[in-house]
């Protein structure tokens, strides 16, 4: 099962977690313009760890939480914080898909929830 958030009707972005264990965790904005008929997309490094939840804020669609897994001193650890993504990143490409994954952007770290397990962030 894929974590994705749809924002919400009426040509909001979709977002998608990437599922590759190796890889670099990121964050994956795909928006359909309809009207066009044009796909556009980025990749937002999640670097935090790997993801189990994703929820956009609904004041603020640059606003997002993660709830993630993290290793530390050799166990798991279940995480979540509050990102915002980079002001450019709904400018969108038009790149092919494999083109996008080249050139990802950062996520900054708003703030971390407190420790205890999370599975779930809603807003």
């Amino acid at each position: 099962m894929f974590p994705v958030v749809d924002f919400s009707a009426n040509s909001s972005p979709l977002l998608k977690q990437s599922w590759q264990r190796k890889a670099s965790k990121a964050i994956h904005i795909i928006d359909f313009d309809d009207e066009n008929n044009i796909i556009n997309k980025n990749v937002l490094l999640h670097q935090a760890g790997e993801i189990w939840h994703i929820a956009a804020s609904p004041a603020d669609k640059a606003v997002i939480t993660t709830c993630y897994n993290k290793t530390s001193d050799s166990r798991v650890v279940s995480c979540a914080a509050v990102w915002r993504m980079p002001s450019d990143w709904d400018s969108g490409s038009h790149e092919s898909p494999d083109d996008s994954a080249h050139n990802p952007q950062t996520l900054e770290l708003l703030c971390l929830l407190d420790d205890s397990a999370h599975r779930n962030a809603a807003w």
